[in-house]
């Protein structure tokens, strides 16, 4: 199964300056695993496109699966494509809360701390030389938020109008947020139930949506008429 459900680009004095967004995941032919969303990858780059990052879509939500000699795929794989070597990728917008130690357990120490000073107990690691490590730690504040890490764990998610899985917003709207601005253009060829262009709405862009089913295009007008 291969679905594109996102393009985002920008284009300045006609140079393609946005990414490509592009979900796939693969099947199984005769117990042998297709591999096919590094066969596509691999494909794209020799069709010129800069294959910037694989992200991992963790499904927290997946369907279980009755197999007894293989791990049940909980995973699909989003790439990360561009056209260009420079090209507008927005990564302040999709920082996240930074995971950070307290002080009984900073990183670089595996001593611990008084109460008051913040000292190492030298009798726990062995009487080391104590080099004020982890006081000038603490000296900076901690930040509050990271870069966005490339494992996605996003529960999937179904639509009132359909019957069939689409893709959850909370998925496509770091796409959008990074690869494009205020007012640009998001651009889904397979735009199904119309997820991205609701999500685009939302975040005030622009949207082009092409879909060949008219029940699945009737579904999207439905949606985006609703916000």
């Amino acid at each position: 199964m291969m679905e594109a459900f996102l393009i985002a680009f920008l284009s300045v004095k006609g140079r393609i300056t946005g990414i490509l967004i592009k979900n796939c995941t693969s099947n199984y032919k005769a117990k042998d695993l297709m591999g096919i969303p590094w066969l596509l990858a691999f494909a794209l780059q020799l069709d010129g496109w800069y294959l910037r990052q694989d992200i991992i879509w963790h499904k927290t939500n997946c369907m279980p699966e009755s197999v007894k000699d293989r791990c049940t795929r909980s995973h699909e794989y989003i790439f990360l494509l561009s056209k260009s070597k420079k090209y507008y990728f927005d990564y302040e917008a999709i920082k996240e809360p930074a995971i950070t130690s307290d002080r009984t357990s900073p990183r670089g120490s595996k001593g611990t701390f008084t109460n008051n000073s913040g000292r190492r107990k030298q009798e726990d690691l062995g009487k080391r030389t104590y080099t004020g490590f982890n006081e000038r730690y603490y000296s900076k504040e901690l930040p509050q938020m990271r870069n966005k890490r490339d494992v996605w764990s996003v529960a999937a998610s179904g639509c009132k109008y359909a019957h069939f899985a689409t893709f959850p917003e909370k998925l496509i709207e770091p796409c959008i947020l990074a690869g494009s601005k205020e007012n640009g253009i998001v651009l889904d060829p397979f735009i199904g139930s119309g997820t991205t262009a609701v999500v685009a709405a939302k975040n005030k862009r622009n949207y082009i949506g092409i879909e060949i089913n008219s029940e699945y295009a009737r579904i999207a007008r439905n949606r985006i008429n609703e916000i």
